[in-house]
């Protein structure tokens, strides 16, 4: 979700500007004429508008989407603006391209007060039901560049993207903020509420984004097909308030992480949360290579929980809901299945290994969680159910071993079946309606705080082994566990050997 809003406001303006001045693609013939110095340089100093609105239009959808779609912007307001913009046009042997380029410093500040997806430039009567919310932007560019063309196929409207953008944050002395608004809130927490990433420093590089609008007979969506994207940014300060700069707001901490998406998966992406405007997403999505990783920092404490490594796959079988409200974060997720693999987990100041972790779950659809901040402290509390169907495994890695027995071991659970008690899925309802999950992280650890648990576990077989699937690895089976756990409330602090 961070990353669609990041790339909405982002290139929002840069979207707007060839729309604006009904550029096309010169043919090859043009082209040829053209010297190699021939371009369009812009330089706008403290530029503004007020109450601007903006549609890009794709006239065939996309595959299961077909009828046409457009990305609406309503209310926008620019400035102050300051910019270098190089603007070319030119082809390869595959396709003509659009060339947009920062040439010196770079400021966009940017609202935008409502996003949609619509069957039509003016919020027809299909997929205008639901704002996406509100954007809100004050960002410092570093050399930055979008490669605007058509699709692969032939006779397909749509866009193809490929870029390199850059966004400097306190890293650079900048005050860069991204922050993502809910005018309703979310369900039983009425106030409008903002999502700011504050200090925001962060670069993004794709190539052969595919970016679609199409509608079908309930809704209209935005659809990113994505063969390889590239994400690096440092929030220093996460916070979740009533107003768009993140003023007099509740810290969530710091937020750093690196991600790797790809190849050839995608997301579709229209208006409506759980109780109106919101975001709800459903598709498909991978981190590859063991690249990415997410550290999440405790800033009056000082210390880290970090996972780095990280592979995963993730595929939905309905929408994910997202609403913000003042103080609270809101979700609701669907079924879904899970594979993710973290090579290493660390805490403390000096981010000290805790081992691996890996687990391939199939989770049926939950109850609707929130999280919000301490009112006095930085801390991370969740409010939530979930529930692991049979066919889940769930594994932890000690991948340097021990003196006697140095090769990597691992405690896998397999066919592990979490479910709460009382026919409710998950933990009980103590947990949601009273006590939070609470994470704190301090130099030398981190401490986890449960609420009172009342669940049941089943495990058809509970494996020691050198790998986590075992992988012919000699393994050793503890056998199969049962568990009903009914655990008051606790405080677990976790630290390194």
């Amino acid at each position: 979700m961070r990353r669609f809003a990041s790339w909405t406001a982002v290139c929002l303006f840069l979207w707007a500007l060839p729309s604006a001045m009904a550029m096309e693609v010169m043919e090859d013939t043009g082209l040829s004429e053209v010297s190699a110095q021939t371009g369009i340089t812009i330089n706008a100093t403290n530029l503004q508008g007020t109450a601007t609105n903006a549609y890009w239009n794709d006239s065939d959808g996309f595959p299961g989407d077909p009828a046409a779609g457009y990305l609406v912007w309503q209310g926008i307001t620019m400035g102050p603006i300051n910019f270098n913009l190089a603007i070319d046009a030119g082809s390869d042997a595959t396709r003509s391209y659009v060339r947009l380029a920062s040439t010196g410093a770079t400021d966009l500040g940017v609202a935008v007060n409502g996003v949609y997806v619509d069957n039509n430039g003016t919020l027809g009567e299909v997929g205008d039901s639901y704002s996406m919310g509100s954007v809100r932007s004050s960002l410092d560019l570093g050399p930055s560049y979008l490669d605007i063309s058509g699709h692969d196929a032939a006779g397909s409207r749509g866009a193809r993207l490929r870029g390199s953008i850059n966004i400097y944050g306190t890293a650079h002395l900048m005050d860069s903020y991204m922050a993502w608004g809910d005018s309703d809130g979310a369900t039983g927490f009425g106030s409008p509420g903002y999502l700011t990433l504050m200090g925001l420093d962060a670069s993004l590089t794709f190539d052969g984004l595919e970016v679609d609008a199409g509608s079908d007979a309930t809704y209209s969506w935005l659809n990113l097909d994505f063969p390889a994207v590239n994400i690096l940014a440092e929030a220093p300060t996460v916070s979740i308030s009533n107003n768009q700069a993140g003023n007099a707001a509740q810290s969530l901490g710091g937020i750093y992480a690196r991600a790797s998406i790809g190849p050839d998966f995608y997301l579709k992406i229209r208006g409506g949360g759980q109780s109106g405007p919101g975001l709800s997403v459903v598709g498909d999505i991978s981190l590859v290579g063991g690249t990415s990783y997410l550290g999440w920092y405790d800033t009056d404490t000082g210390g880290w929980l970090g996972f780095t490594g990280i592979n995963l796959t993730y595929a939905a079988t309905d929408e994910f809901h997202l609403d913000v409200s003042d103080t609270w974060l809101a979700w609701r997720w669907p079924a879904f299945n899970v594979d993710v693999n973290i090579a290493d987990v660390v805490t403390g100041s000096a981010l000290d290994s805790m081992g691996s972790l890996r687990a391939v779950l199939d989770v049926p659809e939950t109850e609707p969680g929130q999280a919000r901040p301490s009112t006095t402290n930085v801390e991370m509390r969740f409010y939530t159910e979930f529930e692991f169907l049979a066919t889940s495994d769930i594994g932890y890695g000690d991948m340097d071993g021990m003196a006697s027995a140095a090769s990597a071991g691992w405690i896998t659970l397999h066919n592990a079946h979490f479910y709460g008690t009382g026919g409710t899925p998950g933990l009980s309802a103590t947990m949601f309606s009273l006590f939070p999950v609470v994470i704190n992280a301090g130099a030398t650890g981190a401490t986890v705080s449960l609420p009172d648990i009342h669940a049941r576990l089943l495990v058809e077989d509970a494996m020691l082994t050198g790998t986590f699937d075992n992988g012919g690895v000699v393994s050793g089976s503890m056998g199969g566990l049962a568990a009903r756990l009914d655990m008051p409330a606790i405080t677990m602090n976790i630290t390194t050997h």
